[in-house]
């Protein structure tokens, strides 16, 4: 399960992956590795009482070698009982499986222990880097929001300047058109005209900053 979330985290696009989505993966990889805990202790606890079950079943076939013999009057050699020969024969034996048991065993906790820190690890070291790409990410695309939000002001500010500015414009070409229509003299005529030139040439030169 753990493999299944980390491929589903290192599958998200990098347009999409946000501080959120790492978080979220981050609490279910916490629970599973909560519930993988709970598991391993339940599988120790299995073989542990598994091994205990040997040891009795052991114990038990002894004591009934020792009744087998007994009952069947065995021969014995001088100094012999039956209970020295069981324990004799048997019981370095069901010691031996014993020990063989309890090493495999810590062998086995050791395993998982090592195998579910090392997992823990490179779980938590993956998420820890997604984590702060997507914080990052977070940041660049709240960073580029604002650009955008600050760039539409501008250009709206600038268009309301802009739209004064030329009204100011239209409003003093139309003064200096009336002024044209009123000269009389010739001189006057291309002095009010160069004055209307000027005029459009500065609403033109405005126009084109604008766009």
């Amino acid at each position: 399960e753990r493999v299944a979330k980390i491929n589903q985290l290192t599958a998200i696009n990098l347009e999409e992956l946000t501080k959120a989505k790492a978080d979220e993966i981050k609490e279910e990889l916490s629970t599973i590795n909560d519930q993988a805990q709970e598991l391993y202790d339940n599988y120790i606890v299995s073989l542990t009482e598994e091994q205990k079950g040997l040891i009795k079943e052991a114990e038990e076939l002894k004591e009934y070698l020792l009744g087998f013999l007994t009952k069947n009057d065995a021969k014995l050699e001088e100094g012999q009982t039956f209970q020295s020969i069981v324990e004799e024969r048997c019981t370095p034996e069901i010691k031996k499986r014993e020990e063989e048991g309890q090493a495999l065993l810590m062998h086995v906790v050791k395993y998982l222990e090592e195998f579910d820190y090392k997992m823990n690890e490179y779980c938590k070291n993956l998420i820890n880097f997604y984590l702060f790409i997507g914080e990052l990410l977070d940041k660049h695309r709240d960073n580029i929001k604002n650009l955008e939000y600050q760039h539409e002001l501008a250009v709206a500010n600038f268009a309301d300047k802009n739209e004064e500015e030329m009204n100011q414009r239209e409003e003093l070409l139309t003064e200096k058109i009336k002024n044209l229509k009123d000269s009389v003299f010739h001189t006057q005529v291309h002095h009010r005209l160069d004055e209307c030139y000027q005029v459009l040439d500065t609403m033109t030169k405005e126009y084109y900053k604008f766009i």
